[in-house]
Parts: C-alpha cells; structure tokens; sequence
C-alpha cells in the first residue's frame, strides 16, 4: 500500500547553484515516514577515467515491496548499461540519460539500503563536470510512474539484476527522497578561454571598429548539462568614446560602461569568436578592456580554467603618428639658402636656355 504523503525539501538545480536548461524530474513525497535518500556526495576525477556510483536509501517507514529509483545522468557520465533489472533511455533534445530499476526485495522498516554492486561510469575526456541524480519511489508515489514513461525508446540492461544490501541504519541522508552524486572534473588538458583585445588609431571626432573576441586555446568545453555557459564576454569601453553600433549578441549592462556578450555553452577547441563594436572618439580617448567572466553576477569575477593570465585583455585607443616632411618638397620652400655653386649653377642653366630659344625664333623670323 502506498506510504501517507509528507512535506519535505524538494532536489532542484538552484539547490546545487546551476542554472539548468534540462528538467531533471523533482523528487516527490514518499511518505510520511517514508523514504530518504543518501547523502549528497561529491567526486573528484580526472578525465577518461572510471568512478563508482553507489546510491543509497532509508526506510524509516513501513516495510513494503515494489522499490522504483529513478536516474538521470547527465554527459559528463559515460554510464555502463549492464544491471538488468534496469531500463535506459535518451532524453529528447537533451544530454541526458534517464534510467528506471525496479527492485523485488522487501524494503524493510527503518533499515537503509545500497546496491549489490555500485553503477560504473567514465568521465568523459571534454567535461568539467556533471551529475549522477538519483530518486526512490514506493509504488503510488508521484512520479512512481511518469506519462512519459510510453514515450521512451527503452534499453534493457545487458548484465544481471542489481538487488538491495542492507547497510543498516542510516547515519546521514539528504532531506528528500532524491539525491545527487556529483564529479568535478581535475587535470587533463582542460579548456583555456583567453580574451583577445584590440588596438585602434583615431583622431577625436573618428568613427573606428574595435574587434574583441575569445579563443579556446585548450580542451572542448561542453556545459550542456545546465545550460548555461562557463563565461560571458565583457566589454569595458573606453573612457572618452562613445558606442555608435552594437554587435549581436552584446547587450549594455546596467552601469552603461560595459558590455555584456553570449558566449555558447559549446566550445570546441581552437574555437574562437569575434564581436565589432563602432566608438566615436571624443577628445581624450581612454583605454578599455575585454574579459571573460563568470556568469550571472554583476561583478568582474574571471573565470579560473586551465591557464590563468589570459582571460583578460586591453583595448587601446591611439592618435594617428604625425606625418613626416616630404622629401621631395624643393630645398627652396624650406628657407635654407642655397650652395653658392648649386645657384650659379642654375642661373647658368637659365641662360643657356634663354639664348637657345633666341636662336630658334631668329630662325623662324629669317
């Protein structure tokens, strides 16, 4: 029979502080005695390599039999399908995979359960991190069942079933009948956003184009699994210019001295863009900056990747050189005078010229 419903702390994203365009199912009440999950757990791993996954659940209620855990593994997780009391399925337009296994052992009163043998997994080489979601139903639960459930390409598992170990009594657990095990992802080749500035030259009153742009100097970056992307691009304008044309994807931020600009949430390495900004210069132009920062805050936080010192750059304004005097401008416009045998050179040359033109017309008029 169905455990008596309860109130208790909801598993969302903003309870881990990510931002996540992918619906990972919210944990349901289990009942009013009824199940919790295990403690929260967070892995540290380095890329490519394997971790274990070890769910774990309390039954301070009733015994019953009918078990359901439901998962949801995003891509940082390459998941080994092998338990064969389990299903596995795609989300649609997601990176995430969804998991059911049911359970055919009684689920004792006030005893606290793992698995048999713990999930196995492979942190994929071009994370930075993820989540392994898992959440525990007894039959009549909300979301024991799901409309969904019709709709998915299921895959059974290629190995034996997985069943219950008794652990004993629980010690900690997590306030829901959903929790998380989480990896970080450490060494490897990482990824490096490095800010790309730009120098420009104009006189006061010019209209110039400033380019500046990012370049992922190391590893793919992919932050699918929440939606958000590991940095926004920040324009910091020059102090005497003024924007006359925005690029797309760059909004003004609410000081009105910086922009804001999208960065995807994909970034392949060697990936790099671009974004041109118009400024007319004013009498005094400054010098600004481009960096990469750390989303949703306000403040200049730069993000910390695999290479530190180049998430930031300068844009620089400068004046045109002054030209240089031309060399071919006669020796006699830059009122020096002239070598004595250099002018009597050249009032001889006029002579000579003057008497050759007399001659010719003496001979036109003969």
């Amino acid at each position: 029979m169905p455990l008596r419903a309860r109130s208790r702390t909801l598993l969302t994203a903003a309870a881990l502080g990510v931002a996540t365009a992918v619906a990972f199912a919210a944990p349901a009440s289990a009942g009013e005695d009824g199940l919790y999950a295990g403690t929260p757990v967070e892995l540290t791993a380095a890329p490519g390599s394997s971790v274990t996954l070890s769910p774990q659940v309390h039954n301070p209620g009733a015994e019953f039999t009918g078990l359901r855990m439901r998962l949801y593994v995003d891509h940082a997780y390459d998941l080994a399908e092998t338990f064969g009391n389990c299903k596995y399925a795609d989300l649609p337009d997601s990176p995430v995979v969804t998991a059911i296994c049911d359970f055919t052992q009684p689920v004792t009163a006030g005893r606290a359960f793992g698995l048999s043998t713990s999930f196995t997994a492979k942190v994929r080489d071009t994370t930075f991190g993820g989540l392994f979601q898992y959440i525990w139903y007894a039959p009549g639960d909300d979301g024991y069942t799901e409309p969904s459930d019709a709709e998915r390409a299921w895959r059974t598992g290629s190995g034996a079933a997985v069943s219950l170990e008794d652990i004993g009594v629980q010690g900690t657990e997590n306030d829901s009948n959903g929790s998380w095990i989480g990896v970080t992802s450490k060494g490897g080749a990482g990824f490096d956003l490095a800010a790309n500035g730009a120098t420009v030259t104009g006189k006061p009153g010019d209209t110039v184009k400033v380019t500046v742009g990012y370049q992922n100097k190391g590893a793919t970056v992919d932050a699918t699994r929440s939606g958000s992307p590991v940095a926004v691009l920040r324009f910091a304008v020059p102090a005497g210019t003024t924007v006359t044309s925005v690029p797309r994807g760059c909004a003004l931020m609410e000081d009105k001295a910086r922009y804001q600009c999208k960065i995807p949430v994909v970034i392949p390495a060697g990936d790099k863009a671009t974004f041109t900004f118009e400024l007319k210069l004013g009498a005094k132009p400054g010098k600004g900056s481009v960096g990469l920062m750390v989303p949703y805050t306000s403040e200049d936080v730069l993000i910390e990747d695999g290479v530190s010192g180049n998430n930031r750059a300068d844009v620089m304004v400068k004046a045109p050189a002054a030209p240089k005097p031309d060399a071919r401008e006669p020796l006699a416009k830059t009122g020096m005078p002239l070598p004595l045998g250099l002018a009597g050179g050249l009032v001889l040359a006029g002579g000579v010229m003057v008497a050759v033109a007399r001659r010719r017309r003496g001979a036109i008029d003969g």
